[in-house]
């Protein structure tokens, strides 16, 4: 150990669980749910401030098919230590480390069935205080880690998609991140940090009370 580390310890209870994924799953964010008409062109804000603009016509199901009923969209928005932690939408991208904006996870889906997007979706991020280097922001997208060690579940990762920094654009006084959404799935605000920034490491542990069964995340 470090000298002069000192470590934060902090105890959730909740219900009796198997293992760690268990915990993840009781705790990490529930997406807002909102009808809309797909016909019709439509903004949505979510509860941290996130515009999700919708042009009309732009969702068909699997099958190809052009949706024209009512549909329910699913958006999660994170923006805090804890809710990255608590979600497992880490901070890094491949083996660098990222400062992250926001990060955004959407779905549209009809009568339980995951849609698809054939016009993009314009998304603005609110621009959060305590971002590092705020102009250096560039969208990533959610993917599957392929240079960690191995794990019998896939883990998440970020992969670059785009080189471009994330325009940033001022509404009724604030400013947000603009960029458009091509495909539902994760995306998120991020930058590089460089290495001379001082980083945490969080670890997780589920241990059980009737026996020696651990398991444990190192964040």
């Amino acid at each position: 150990m470090l000298s002069g580390f000192s470590p934060n310890v902090s105890k959730t209870y909740g219900r009796p669980l198997e293992k760690l994924e268990d915990f993840f799953a009781d705790n990490r964010l529930s997406p807002q749910v909102i009808d809309i008409d797909p016909c019709r062109q439509t903004t949505l804000v979510g509860k941290e401030g996130t515009h999700v603009s919708i042009p009309p016509y732009s969702l068909i199901d699997f099958s190809g098919h052009l949706v024209t009923e009512v549909v329910q969209v699913h958006l999660i928005e994170i923006f805090s230590k804890r809710e990255i932690v608590l979600s497992q939408t880490f901070t890094s991208s491949e083996d660098k480390l990222l400062d992250m904006g926001g990060q955004v996870f959407l779905q549209a889906s009809h009568k339980k069935l995951p849609l698809r997007l054939i016009k993009p979706w314009l998304i603005d991020v609110p621009l959060r205080s305590g971002v590092r280097n705020p102009v250096s922001m560039r969208l990533f997208q959610g993917s599957t880690g392929m240079t960690r060690t191995f794990s019998e579940s896939p883990l998440f990762d970020w992969i670059s998609a785009e080189k471009k920094k994330l325009p940033i654009r001022k509404m009724n006084g604030s400013k947000f991140y603009r960029f458009y959404l091509l495909d539902f799935q994760w995306v998120a605000c991020g930058a590089f940090q460089s290495k001379r920034h001082h980083q945490s490491m969080v670890t997780a542990k589920y241990v059980n009370a009737m026996g020696p069964l651990q398991d444990s995340m190192a964040i």
